[in-house]
């Protein structure tokens, strides 16, 4: 291409190339900027329409030689439609580009482009394929199968772009994009029943089905071979069961119901935009891209063989830092055999995602990209088998990550809280279903303001389901407490999770998130993790608990061991929730306490109930030989005697630290399942020390008028500097901790989750002949009756012992109680 001969093509590529020097990608580095001289190949002469037909009926078809000035374009053609000329595609054509700067319109019945890549540049520019109001009922396919060496206009190769104010309109023949089975197939099968008649769905189209259980892979993809009503005939067995029942269970009071039926996905469309013939085997597909100034208007589109396997910016479609885009859409499409996500929204904002359908994709799905994105609606839309990338093969290392509590890839990938997520499914994926992967940091982007997407505002999350995978839903960036800070508590309305492999839910951060309706229906197994896990202060209400459902009995699968709550951290409230069949009988068990993190103590229960009516409280015992000081702060305060043995009564386990404490029945607990009801709360207590502390063992104790019991720990981490100690307040008893070996240093005591004028004592055994306590407030007395006389906060030593009694204050809110305790060991 010669510059002299088209000025304003040299300048919208110096153009594109200076907006390109800035762009990166604040997470992928998403597209570097490359010298745009080689965006087009030299060698290719341009045929432009420079002049109308000379007959006096103005005649545009792609097909009329006089459209072209007297000859058609060939296969070595790079075609140009300049600004102000508009050109009907009438016809199946091959050429070797096209660069539409005025409008290209869909015209025929059976219509196809085939090029190495498509452009729509410049503020008059359009590709037009139908409208809203008028949809394109006829059938067009536009390949894209350049050399993977192409880098047009900064986009790459394969690439349908559009930039400069290019508008790209497309909208396929009205179909119903996805549904659910409202009966079960079993492998076999020929037939399905649907919940809904499907409108537009016809013979000889391609469906696909989601997987019913913890396999991902088990989604099929069938051709209809006829259809009546609500049935479906299809071209070929089923080769897996798929469920197709929504659950219901009551509690006497009130009915909870699950939607697990499995979900089917129309994958054909009358538009399709795909890759070359090589692209599976190179997996080196088409793609979109939507720059700044440009618009997408997207509506029931095929998007096949996409997606850039490792490339960066280079998916399937994709919102280029864009800006505020309102009134954008992608809708009601098909993107299937992807090599690079699904849908990605980068430095975009106001974008609709609406209604499509993801089946077989590398890497996570729908996808905002780097944390500033805000505004968007991501709604209705299924995404089925989300496949995890080989080492080395992942744009981010989030694509391949496998941590308990963040699993990748995700179906869902949010990275900003600033964003609706509504009536979504997620079937089906290596790694998880909806992750909130929110960085802590500033974030900018070219003309906008910086975003720490971490504190941002939480907008919107309902009705949305998870299933097939190996974690549900997750707010963590690791294990532990990093990960949504928001200014307004998070609500979780709605979310439905069943048939995943590890757990349900785990979200993280120090703010509380409420989780109302949720329901979790066969998931997790005895050392698998539980169902749900806590390592943020969650509310659970008005939620469903199921061990395992109808869904384990289709196939021959036999019942497996659950669990559905699991210790981890800063604790949980549950209120108004139903449980069901977490009994000995199934294997299973209400809570687990394993894990060596922090356990908070301020976990309680109101308003829960069981079926059957016996529940397992714990799978084992906390006190076993290897067992660690925190599974012994696993306990559950039940406010108003839902687990049946009258209100403020503490769920503990039969570590034997516990034993002989005032426990006056096991309630609904059955016989031999680890867990006693005791008349107590149990305190938080942290041992926070130096480096004498790693490493080292301990035993804990408990005084009492029946004697002393004792407990040995090896510590839970043995890099960590600190035990999980515990005391009870208010009682004639008290906790402490035999040092093993001389602390030799300063340290301090947490008392954590006490409630107002609570009283706590505690001692310390093994320190040394000067130890004190010097924080304020703390008064030395001088005997034994002293110490239990006075009423407030005050300590005294005796040998090598060190007692210490705290009061809490009396404005403090229950449960929130939380104070240090420095003591001086010289």
């Amino acid at each position: 291409m010669h510059f002299n001969r088209h000025p304003e093509l040299a300048l919208t590529l110096l153009t594109t190339a200076l907006l390109l020097s800035g762009c990166g990608g604040e997470r992928s580095g998403d597209i570097a900027s490359k010298p745009t001289s080689t965006a087009v190949n030299s060698e290719l002469s341009i045929t432009a329409v420079n002049s109308e037909p000379s007959s006096t009926t103005v005649n545009n078809d792609w097909s009329n030689p006089a459209t072209w000035g007297g000859t058609v374009p060939s296969a070595n053609t790079a075609v140009e439609i300049p600004a102000g000329k508009t050109v009907v595609l009438d016809t199946k054509v091959k050429v070797k580009s096209l660069m539409v700067k005025g409008t290209l319109v869909c015209g025929g019945t059976d219509i196809a482009i085939e090029a190495d890549w498509a452009m729509v540049v410049g503020a008059q520019s359009k590709l037009s394929c139908g409208t809203k109001a008028q949809p394109y009922m006829g059938k067009f396919d536009m390949t894209l199968s350049g050399p993977q060496t192409d880098d047009i206009m900064g986009m790459g190769a394969r690439v349908l772009g559009a930039m400069d104010g290019g508008t790209v309109e497309m909208f396929g023949e009205p179909r119903a994009g996805w549904t659910k089975l409202n009966a079960t197939a079993l492998k076999g099968s020929t037939t399905l029943t649907l919940a809904d008649s499907p409108k537009n769905w016809r013979a000889g189209m391609d469906i696909v089905i989601g997987s019913s259980s913890e396999d991902p892979h088990e989604a099929e993809v069938r051709r209809i071979l006829s259809i009546s009503g609500t049935s479906i005939t299809l071209n070929a067995a089923l080769t897996y069961d798929h469920f197709g029942l929504q659950q219901s269970y009551n509690n006497g009071s009130k009915t909870f119901t699950a939607d697990t039926r499995a979900a089917v996905g129309l994958l054909s469309r009358n538009i399709t935009l795909r890759g070359g013939g090589d692209s599976q085997a190179t997996q080196f597909g088409a793609h979109m891209m939507t720059m700044a100034g440009a618009k997408a208007y997207v509506s029931d589109i095929g998007f096949n063989r996409v997606g850039q396997k490792s490339r960066l910016g280079r998916y399937p479609f994709h919102w280029h830092l864009a800006g505020d885009v309102r009134g954008q859409f992608i809708s009601n499409s098909s993107i299937w055999e992807s090599y690079n996500r699904c849908v990605t929204v980068h430095g975009t904002d106001n974008t609709v995602v609406e209604g499509n359908v993801c089946y077989d994709h590398l890497g996570h799905g729908y996808f905002l990209e780097d944390g500033t994105e805000q505004g968007n609606t991501i709604q209705n839309n299924l995404g089925v088998l989300t496949v995890r990338p080989k080492p080395g093969e992942g744009v981010l290392e989030s694509d391949s990550k496998i941590d308990a509590a963040s699993i990748g890839p995700a179906t869902f990938w949010i990275s900003n809280p600033n964003n609706t997520v509504v009536g979504n499914h997620a079937v089906g994926s290596d790694g998880s279903g909806f992750w909130y992967n929110l960085d802590d940091r500033l974030i900018s982007r070219i003309g906008g303001t910086a975003v720490n997407p971490r504190v941002s505002h939480f907008e919107r999350f309902e009705n949305n389901t998870a299933s097939s995978m190996l974690l549900g839903f997750s707010t963590c960036q690791g294990g532990g407490e990093k990960g949504m800070e928001t200014p307004n508590e998070p609500t979780w309305t709605n979310l439905t999770v069943f048939q995943t492999r590890n757990t349900a839910v785990w979200p993280c951060g120090l703010r509380r998130q409420t989780f109302n309706n949720l329901r979790v229906l066969d998931v997790g197994g005895i050392g698998q993790g539980a169902a749900l896990t806590a390592p943020t202060p969650m509310l659970v209400e008005e939620s469903l608990f199921v061990a395992n459902s109808a869904m384990s009995a289709i196939g021959n699968r036999t019942k497996v061991g659950r669990v559905a709550i699991g210790f981890y951290d800063q604790g949980f409230n549950i209120k108004n929730t139903h449980f069901v069949g977490y009994t000995k009988t199934d294997a299973s068990s209400w809570m687990a306490h394993g894990g060596g993190a922090v356990k908070k103590t301020w976990n309680y229960v109101e308003g829960v109930t069981f079926s059957p009516a016996k529940f397992a409280a714990f799978f084992d015992d906390a006190g076993g030989a290897g067992g660690i000081d925190v599974n012994v702060g696993a306990v559950v305060f039940d406010i108003d005697g839902s687990l049946g043995a009258g209100p403020n009564m503490t769920l503990v386990t039969t570590a034997p630290i516990h034993a002989g404490l005032d426990c006056a029945n096991s309630g609904r607990i059955e016989a031999g399942s680890f867990g006693i009801l005791c008349k107590t709360r149990i305190i938080r207590t942290r041992i926070d020390g130096g480096v004498p502390f790693i490493g080292a063992s301990y035993t804990m104790f408990r005084t009492g008028p029946n004697g002393e019991v004792t407990q040995h720990f090896s510590p839970a981490h043995p890099a960590f500097n600190f035990f999980q100690a515990f005391s009870a307040p208010n009682q004639p008893y008290h906790y402490g901790a035999q040092f093993e070996t001389d602390p030799g240093t300063d340290f301090g005591i947490l008392f954590g989750g006490y409630w107002p004028n609570d009283t706590m004592r505690y001692e310390l055994r093994g320190m040394r002949a000067n130890a004190s306590v010097s924080s304020a407030n703390f008064s030395q007395v001088g005997t034994a009756t002293e110490f239990d006389s006075a009423s407030g906060s005050v300590w005294f030593r005796s040998g090598d012992r060190l007692h210490i009694k705290f009061t809490a204050p009396a404005t403090i809110p229950q449960w929130q109680g939380v104070s240090w305790v420095q003591i001086v060991n010289k």
